[in-house]
């Protein structure tokens, strides 16, 4: 799935939506207002790094990794105390104009997984998941708190699953951190997860070798990981 990555800065955080090498599995959406799906794929052969971008407004179909890249600007260690939502409840957003699914992946390395189930909503800490590969370093194990520390030099990385199945949705995170014992915060996002339709909404499967977005499905299926009901 897209991966949105956090890069170092002075206070923990800058956010940048890029997709990792083996990962073809997810689908992404654009909102009504947003560009056409043939404004991006014929610019690249993996457009939906630029669709999620808050520019574009677009975001994931069903299910993404947000990846948390915390560390410091220097040797300056922080405490890593919470991740959360920014606020108890994600915002509604209106269902996508298009819907562009992909297929494909590859994984199994080992991750820090925190699972957040946005029509719940309900965040929750996972702990390590999957294999460490050779030459990888391991996933960060300590709970969050004052056992979770980085910095420039220690960073740790952790993934967050993003779901939805009964709404879409435009959400934020906020890391709590502590510094020299004063707890500050830092807001992520806003980033969009999509998961219902109505009756304006079309769905692709777009040739990435060609460029071209094809015709419209006659019908689309709930998101994978979603059930029907009938």
């Amino acid at each position: 799935p897209t991966k949105i990555v956090e890069h170092k800065t002075r206070d923990s955080t800058h956010s940048e939506t890029i997709s990792k090498t083996c990962d073809g599995s997810t689908s992404v959406a654009m909102p009504a207002d947003g560009k056409p799906l043939t404004d991006f794929i014929a610019d690249s052969q993996d457009f939906r790094s630029v669709v999620t971008t808050q520019k574009n407004k677009g975001g994931t179909w069903g299910a993404g990794h947000l990846y948390l890249n915390l560390s410091t600007k220097d040797d300056t260690t922080v405490t890593i105390d919470d991740i959360h939502l920014a606020t108890r409840v994600p915002q509604r957003i209106s269902p996508p104009a298009w819907v562009a699914l992909t297929q494909g992946g590859c994984g199994g390395a080992q991750e820090r997984l925190f699972d957040l189930d946005l029509d719940e909503p309900r965040l929750v800490d996972k702990g390590v998941v999957g294999d460490l590969l050779s030459g990888d370093k391991p996933a960060p194990s300590n709970p969050l708190g004052s056992a979770f520390t980085v910095n420039a030099k220690d960073p740790a990385v952790v993934r967050v699953d993003a779901t939805a199945c009964k709404g879409n949705y435009e959400w934020s995170l906020v890391v709590d951190y502590t510094y020299n014992g004063k707890q500050l915060h830092k807001k992520v996002g806003p980033f969009r997860t999509f998961s219902t339709t109505d009756k304006n909404t079309r769905a692709y499967v777009p040739n990435l070798s060609t460029g071209d977005a094809g015709e419209p499905l006659p019908t689309l299926d709930p998101p994978t990981g979603c059930l029907t009901t009938g």
